[in-house]
């Protein structure tokens, strides 16, 4: 929550859009406390309009194209698909270098395009503030990670390597997936 805060030290336009369920507190005694320390840090940022909560939602393309950065604040991560399709839509992505494996392997680093990844809230309200100082800038960014997105998760680039890891050549699968594309 220091980013919101940070940006909105300079500039009170800025705000976060939290999608998606939340921690299920039911979870654990620990799930529980973190998600009541977690609502009331909130609480004060949605009085404040830094920030608003829209829940689960059922139309994701959507969501990420009226969204001008996307910030992942993860401490590790599988596969970041809504960062991924963030990026495809253009949001300009802030990627936290995941704490649990910074260093190592399959890191964020390793993952995504350095200046995407930052190491602290001051650096990611750093980026997004060069990334958005003007509607020129931003767009300029976030073609890039459009771009970038594409060319690396697009099923157009990735379908080689599915097909090769899933279907032998000459399996009447493999010759049924190529004759619908």
């Amino acid at each position: 929550m220091e980013v919101p805060r940070l940006l909105r030290s300079r500039d009170q336009r800025y705000h976060l859009l939290m999608v998606g369920a939340g921690l299920n507190a039911g979870a654990s005694a620990a799930a529980a406390a973190y998600q009541a320390a977690l609502d009331n840090d909130l609480a004060e940022l949605e009085r404040s309009a830094a920030v608003h909560r829209l829940g689960p939602c059922d139309d994701v393309p959507s969501v990420p194209a009226g969204v001008g950065v996307i910030l992942s604040s993860s401490v590790r991560e599988g596969c970041h698909v809504g960062l991924m399709e963030g990026a495809a839509s253009g949001a300009v992505p802030v990627v936290r270098d995941w704490p649990f494996v910074a260093g190592r392997p399959h890191s964020a680093r390793t993952l995504f395009p350095e200046d995407w990844v930052v190491t602290s809230p001051q650096q990611a309200a750093d980026r997004i503030l060069a990334v958005t100082e003007s509607e020129s800038t931003r767009s300029l960014h976030g073609r890039a990670a459009s771009r970038y997105a594409l060319s690396q998760w697009d099923w157009t680039a990735v379908q080689g390597d599915y097909d090769s890891l899933l279907l032998r050549p000459g399996d009447p699968v493999s010759s049924l997936v190529e004759a619908t594309l």
